[in-house]
């Protein structure tokens, strides 16, 4: 009964970002987009601080390359610093579409009730509470799609970093995987 309650969760959340994708599809988007541009911005500044460091110590003399790495990380590092404020207004944008959307869509489906219905103590209490916590749909939302998507570019990352430095531990770590799955 455990595991069918939480996968009645589960498809709940499915139909919630579907709703929520449906009906505030361009701000569901640009909010994506910014955790993910926020997520790279970081790793790109660090990318090029290294780059840069490796480049002034092999050459001990400033040279084109270094320059062109110096103009680079300072025009990502402001970029990257104002990166907060782009996902609080991406955030605060997401949520007011959404707690919109889903506010118009409680006020559609409560004027579709008869007005009997408001005079019942029951009903009355379902309709505090939804109306209570609309506000909560947009901020599971928001804590979603901030975990999926700024962890996303870390995964990544880490990776392909993880490919590019020990490609030997990858095949190794592959191969155990697939050892295992066949002797299971």
């Amino acid at each position: 009964l455990k595991g069918y309650v939480d996968i009645m969760k589960i498809k709940k959340v499915v139909y919630i970002i579907r709703l929520a994708i449906k009906q505030c599809y361009l701000h569901v988007i640009s909010y994506i987009i910014i955790l993910l541009v926020s997520s790279f911005l970081s790793i790109i500044v660090n990318i090029i601080n290294q780059n840069m460091v490796n480049e002034i110590s092999s050459s001990m003399e400033v040279s084109s390359i270094f320059i062109g790495l110096t103009i680079a990380y300072v025009s990502l590092f402001f970029i990257n610093s104002s990166a907060g404020f782009l996902v609080v207004m991406g955030s605060n944008s997401f949520r007011l579409t959404v707690d919109k959307a889903f506010y118009n869509l409680f006020i559609l489906k409560t004027n579709k009730q008869n007005q009997e219905n408001f005079l019942d103590q029951k009903f009355m209490e379902k309709y505090s509470f939804i109306n209570n916590n609309i506000t909560k749909v947009s901020s599971l939302l928001e804590s979603l799609f901030n975990l999926m998507f700024s962890n996303f570019a870390v995964v990544i990352s880490s990776v392909v970093f993880f490919a590019i430095y020990e490609p030997y531990l990858l095949i190794y770590l592959f191969f155990r995987i697939y050892v295992k799955k066949r002797t299971a």
